[in-house]
C-alpha cells in the first residue's frame, strides 16, 4: 500500500473515532439529563401529592396527582402523535402540458434535431450512408 493512501486512511480513522466519542458523550450526557429530569418530576409530584393530602387527604390527593398525570401523558402522547405539518413546503410540482393536436411544431427546431439525429447516425456507423 503506498504512504498517501496509508496516511488518508489513517486521517479518516482518527476522524471517525473522534466523531464517534463526541457522538457516545453526547447521547449519555442527554440520558443523564432525561434521568434527572424523570427523578425531579417524581419529587414534584410527591411534593404536589404531600402538599394535596394535608389540605384534602389523602385519597382525593391521591386521585387529583393521577388525574394530572393521566392528562400530562396524554397530552404528551397527542404532541407525539400529531401529523407533521410543515407549512413552508410548497407543491412545485409542475402539470404536464395538455396534448392538443393544434400546436404546430416550430420548424427550427424540427431541423436542428433531424440534422443533429442524421449526423449522429452518420458518425456512429462504420459504413457512411
Amino acid at each position: 500500500m503506498n504512504p498517501f493512501l496509508q496516511n488518508t486512511l489513517r486521517s479518516v480513522e482518527k476522524s471517525t473515532q473522534d466523531a464517534a466519542r463526541k457522538l457516545v458523550w453526547q447521547i449519555l450526557l442527554g440520558l443523564s439529563g432525561c434521568l434527572v429530569g424523570l427523578a425531579a418530576l417524581g419529587f414534584l409530584t410527591a411534593s404536589a401529592f404531600l402538599t394535596l393530602s394535608t389540605a384534602v387527604g389523602p385519597e382525593l390527593a391521591a386521585l387529583f396527582v393521577g388525574i394530572g398525570l393521566v392528562f400530562l401523558a396524554v397530552g404528551l402522547l397527542a404532541l407525539a402523535l400529531r401529523p407533521r405539518i410543515n407549512p413552508n413546503v410548497v407543491d412545485t410540482a409542475i402539470p404536464p402540458p395538455e396534448a392538443s393536436g393544434a400546436e404546430v411544431p416550430n420548424i427550427a427546431t424540427t431541423v436542428a434535431f433531424t440534422a443533429a439525429f442524421v449526423l449522429a447516425r452518420y458518425f456512429n456507423s462504420s459504413e457512411p450512408d
